[in-house]
């Protein structure tokens, strides 16, 4: 009995202990400059963690507590040197500059070169950290490819290796970002510069105001530097900067390639014109293909714009602008003449431009007559205008170039009954 009773003790006490240390588990982080780290990862061929942070990060506290994940804590702790980096302390500035770390958490895994490895600015879950630091320990490297990869704080200028965190203490805020705020931005525009792409990369909305604001400071936009800033943040046809763009496309050619750059203004163009709230206009719709070809722009605008009309439905506004263009931009072409013709020869006042109709009708088909559908159309007009015998030889030459489908079929076969019964 007395055994026994020692036996479960003996197990109550190993359970207990188990416990303690799953609840204890976590990084063993050491408190050493990057230099000794890179000395013992040498010496141990092993990798380096970093964790860099600061007492005022929120999220930073989250990723704590992933750090105390037992397979997290067990793999960390066999493979790496772990670092815990204050960003606010005295090493921070450091590997701020030398790694380009711009927003806490963030997370590197370094070689025993002092390479990096993995980069991950971002809130990162347990088996993700896991893989990222698998894949590391296998050889595999994980950059993030952007421009937060670079420091912001080695630009040229007055303010080179000016400390984004000097004389600035945020205590107790819940702030994601480290070095951007409206405090920190204000007449820094190597940290607007910056700050502008990191919104780019969140999708906060925010990143025009702040390329606005960096641009006020610039006296000189044709820099290469504000050539590619502008160039990267192209998006609106109604902004200052596309204007800029549009006026100085010669300096973005030369920069950048005609190609390229003709390939980013067909995108934000066509951008424009396929999603743009309001819808753009007719006159803005022209300007908008002037950009991309100014000798063709009235043509391939009013044929978009009809386009677009007709699959939206807008019956009367296509109307309106069909007959403005055959009669101002170009009378010859036979489908938006047929195309009108179709349209008003079908709706209920459609003797009130028949006359007309047949006219536009016998245009197109002069232009091209190898269409049953023009045929069918003409015969339709003639029909409305009461003349049996010319719909009946319209209706047949229809029937000759064949229908193109058993709607058409159909439809030709009704118009024969209806001019029949006329």
């Amino acid at each position: 009995m007395r055994a026994f009773s020692s036996n479960r003790f003996l197990f109550s006490i190993a359970v207990l202990l188990l416990c303690t240390f799953s609840l204890n588990a976590s990084i063993r982080f050491e408190n050493i400059k990057l230099e000794k780290a890179l000395s013992k990862a040498k010496s141990s061929d092993k990798l380096i963690f970093i964790d860099t942070y600061a007492a005022w990060c929120a999220p930073c506290k989250i990723m704590d507590k992933v750090f105390k994940e037992h397979e997290v804590a067990s793999f960390f702790n066999e493979n790496f040197i772990n670092v815990k980096i204050d960003m606010d302390g005295p090493y921070g500035e450091e590997i701020l500059k030398k790694y380009g770390v711009v927003w806490l958490p963030t997370l590197l895994i370094i070689n025993q070169d002092g390479e990096v490895q993995s980069k991950i600015d971002r809130l990162v879950s347990g088996p993700d950290l896991l893989s990222y630091a698998k894949d590391a320990v296998r050889g595999i490297n994980n950059l993030p490819v952007s421009t937060l990869n670079n420091s912001p704080f080695s630009e040229s200028g007055d303010e080179i290796g000016e400390p984004a965190y000097e004389d600035y203490n945020p205590k107790d805020k819940e702030e994601v970002l480290y070095v951007f705020d409206a405090r920190m931005s204000s007449g820094r525009p190597h940290i607007m510069y910056h700050e502008a792409y990191l919104h780019l990369q969140l999708m906060d909305g925010k990143h025009d105001e702040v390329v606005q604001k960096y641009l006020s400071t610039q006296e000189d936009w044709s820099t290469e530097k504000n050539l590619k800033f502008i160039f990267d943040f192209l998006s609106d046809v109604n902004s200052e900067l596309f204007k800029y763009f549009i006026n100085n496309k010669g300096l973005f050619e030369k920069e950048f390639g005609t190609d390229r750059v003709n390939e980013n203004l067909s995108f934000i163009v066509n951008e424009r014109l396929e999603h743009g709230f309001p819808r753009p206009s007719l006159s803005e719709t022209i300007r908008l293909f002037s950009y991309l070809d100014s000798s063709s722009a009235t043509e391939r605008a009013y044929s978009f714009f009809l386009n677009k009309r007709l699959t939206e439905g807008l019956i009367l506004e296509y109307i309106k602008v069909a007959s403005d263009y055959i009669k101002n931009v170009n009378p010859n072409n036979h489908e938006v003449l047929y195309q009108l013709v179709a349209i008003r020869s079908s709706r209920s006042d459609a003797t009130k431009h028949a006359s007309e109709d047949l006219s536009l009708i016998n245009q197109a088909i002069t232009l091209h007559d190898t269409n049953s559908e023009y045929y069918y159309t003409q015969a339709v007009v003639l029909f409305n205008l009461d003349k049996k015998n010319a719909a009946q030889e319209s209706l047949n030459q229809a029937f000759i170039l064949g229908a193109s489908s058993d709607s058409a079929t159909s439809r030709f076969e009704k118009l024969k009954q209806r001019i029949a019964n006329l």
